[in-house]
């Protein structure tokens, strides 16, 4: 969902990701609109269906025959941002601000008015530019002795079953 400058803007795009299966919709929505989430997704669905995109019958074969629907999931795509992301203190510090206010406030699927039984909030790290720092590697540790004993050990182990 974008919220866009033009106070009675009222569209969708739909982008087929996975045929029969997965579909990205984006509404644009004027900041006069009410985000009456639910009943926008179910207009869009008749859109597709109407206009042959989707099929709204289960793709399970038992179900299929009693033209039972299937079920939908709605993922909610949540941007969270990463201070190691940014050299600018005064942004990180406005960032920071912002992820403590989103945190007093409600979260998003009740404030769309989701069914949250449905829904699935997939978060993603909101990269604002990458820095030129070397990173360095880790490394693993090996102990040659404590390897070294466990190789004795399996062998002394090996030999006393193999003698009874």
């Amino acid at each position: 969902m974008e919220f866009v400058d033009t106070p009675d803007t009222l569209e969708y795009s739909c982008e087929t990701l996975v045929p029969d299966t997965l579909y990205s919709v984006t509404m644009h929505i004027g900041f006069r609109i009410e985000p009456r989430v639910s009943l926008y997704l179910r207009q869009v669905v008749e859109d597709l269906v109407s206009d042959g995109k989707v099929d709204l019958r289960s793709t399970y074969p038992s179900l299929r025959k009693n033209s039972i629907t299937g079920d939908f999931r709605f993922i909610i795509i949540h941007r969270v941002y990463y201070p190691e992301s940014s050299d600018n203190r005064q942004q990180n510090l406005l960032m920071s601000f912002y992820a403590l206010i989103s945190k007093i406030g409600i979260d998003e699927p009740k404030a769309l008015g989701l069914d949250t039984s449905m829904v699935v909030v997939e978060r993603v790290p909101l990269i604002i530019n990458q820095r030129n720092r070397s990173i360095r590697r880790i490394t693993q540790i090996v102990d040659k002795g404590k390897t070294e004993r466990k190789m004795m050990f399996l062998i002394n182990l090996r030999e006393r079953f193999a003698s009874n």
